[in-house]
């Protein structure tokens, strides 16, 4: 059974909605290089 999602919208819907890194990111499950992030340098207590 496929879950049902409260939103419903077509690929061409998101990709108008979302910026490019936003969709990669959220909808083709891409990911950001790795030690590229904000945090990673960052010396705040914290779970990242």
């Amino acid at each position: 059974m496929k879950p049902e999602f409260p939103v419903q919208k077509t690929d061409a819907e998101w990709k108008e909605r979302l910026t490019p890194e936003q969709y990669r990111v959220l909808r083709q499950a891409g990911t950001e290089r790795p030690f590229s992030g904000m945090y990673t340098s960052t010396k705040t207590k914290g779970i990242y």
